[in-house]
């Protein structure tokens, strides 16, 4: 009887978490960007306006397109070449399942907004299990789960880089090897091996990496408590084997005039040594520092001012406590690897700090040129992110009494609301200043269009890079 309460005492505080995020995302962006027929703003100008708007009209034409093997292939953008819906960045997953409803769909239908709002949700709810399987503390864990949804990083993708929303992969891969103990000896580990593949396969490359960076840590762990090579090994191929599959499935092997390879972006789109307490404008408290390039705004890592005290606090009770804090050696080992490997590829092979070269380094050809296929792996400092915040956060949480370790995380999320409150209203404006549809019959362009007989439909948005303005024509082909 206890057992059954107890499961519906967490389930409904579960369930209450997710409720809470997706209030704090209408708070935030606004509800009206969940309507499925709402398409305004992909119809927005401005340098981040593009990718968005990429992703929109790339779903748009895949819809369009008739069914090809691998079903993620599509010409109606690139006509006659096929192109792979993973390459438009349109959450490949959703595509093909919406596709599949098409006849079913209103003519204008977007599913990018449920999407954000789905993500807000799965985030709270991995954070908050997280956190209370370290604490056994409902309030405590669900303020706590709170922060996630708020971070920087997942704040700086929203509207903007739809599919890198999913920060849920990454955090369901670190719940596998925070608690690993609970999915080995039940075989459930190989359940969650093949999720992770699945998703990260399915819904962004980059979370190919991110998991895949995770799932390393979650073999060696393996290797040390079974003392037994194979299973590890067996783990790793699972997972490759279920990316590759997908991959191939959605057309990623089959794409024309696709290529990534180019070792000269090796060090441009990495993170800078400063990357965790710059917030580049994203911060009230804080003032932003400089980059060694551009390109290193992809590898953002902001705590923002609220994570970073609350750090602070974590560090100070650990060094003169000394408490392991549930973790055991074997867990700090491969955690520790998991850290240490993502933070040191995110800012190499050009280490950096503001915009000074401390020094550089090459590896063999090979090894670069695979390395390059994955240009913004900057990201990979995410993991150090999350990985700092639930540190923080469990600690604090074990230290000090249950009153007291909720009035500390209640004036640390406090605190992190106000330093970004400017971001979260540029955000939200971002959602909701648009302009009007452009009229297409003041550009001279269209009657090159006119000629092709494949052409079905037109679709121009306006853009500004470096304060120039530009027009892009996207022609929907037969």
């Amino acid at each position: 009887m206890l057992e059954v309460i107890k499961r519906y005492k967490k389930g409904i505080s579960e369930v209450c978490v997710m409720v809470v995020a997706v209030l704090v995302f209408v708070i935030i962006l606004g509800a009206d960007i969940i309507d499925p027929q709402n398409i305004e703003m992909y119809k927005s100008t401005g340098f981040l306006a593009n990718d968005r708007n990429q992703h929109y009209y790339g779903w748009a034409a895949y819809r369009q397109s008739a069914w090809q093997f691998p079903i993620g292939l599509f010409n109606t953008l690139t006509y006659p070449d096929n192109v792979s819906i993973i390459f438009t960045d349109s959450i490949p997953l959703l595509a093909v399942i919406f596709k599949l409803l098409s006849p079913l769909l209103p003519a204008q239908f977007q599913y990018f907004g449920i999407w954000e709002m789905m993500c807000f949700a799965l985030v709270a709810l991995i954070a908050y299990r997280i956190i209370y399987k370290a604490t056994d503390h409902i309030l405590y864990s669900a303020l706590g789960s709170m922060l996630f949804i708020i971070a920087p990083i997942m704040i700086h993708r929203a509207t903007v880089h739809e599919a890198l929303m999913a920060h849920w992969i990454v955090l369901y891969a670190l719940e596998t090897l925070f608690y690993i103990r609970d999915y080995i000896d039940t075989k459930k580990i190989y359940t969650r091996t093949v999720l992770l593949g699945f998703f990260a396969s399915t819904i962004h490359m980059y979370f190919l990496l991110l998991s895949g960076v995770v799932m390393i840590g979650i073999c060696i762990s393996v290797w040390i408590m079974k003392k037994n090579l194979k299973i590890p090994v067996c783990l790793m191929m699972i997972y490759l084997a279920i990316a590759v599959f997908f991959v191939w499935i959605l057309g990623g092997f089959s794409s024309s005039g696709v290529t990534t390879t180019d070792v000269n972006v090796l060090g441009i789109y990495s993170a800078n040594l400063n990357t965790f307490i710059n917030p580049l404008g994203k911060s009230v408290l804080l003032q932003d520092k400089p980059l060694y390039s551009i390109g290193q705004v992809d590898g953002a890592g902001y705590l923002g001012v609220g994570c970073i005290l609350m750090l602070l606090i974590a560090v100070s009770v650990y060094l003169n406590r000394r408490e392991d804090f549930v973790l055991q050696k074997w867990q700090k080992i491969s955690i520790g690897i998991v850290a240490l490997l993502s933070f040191g590829v995110a800012i190499s092979p050009i280490i950096s700090i503001n915009n000074i070269k401390l020094f550089e380094f090459h590896l063999p050809r090979i090894i670069e040129e695979v390395w390059s296929n994955f240009r913004c792996y900057g990201r990979l400092v995410w993991i150090d992110v999350w990985l700092f915040m639930f540190a923080a956060i469990v600690i604090v949480g074990r230290t000090f009494q249950k009153r007291l370790a909720f009035v500390i995380l209640s004036a640390v999320v406090l605190v992190q609301c106000y330093d970004l409150h400017d971001c979260f209203a540029e955000y939200y404006d971002m959602c909701h200043d648009v302009e009007p549809v452009i009229d297409i019959s003041e550009y001279d362009e269209i009657k090159v269009l006119e000629q092709d007989s494949n052409v079905k439909n037109v679709i121009i948005w306006k853009s500004y890079l470096e304060n120039e303005n530009y027009n892009s024509l996207v022609p929907i082909y037969i």
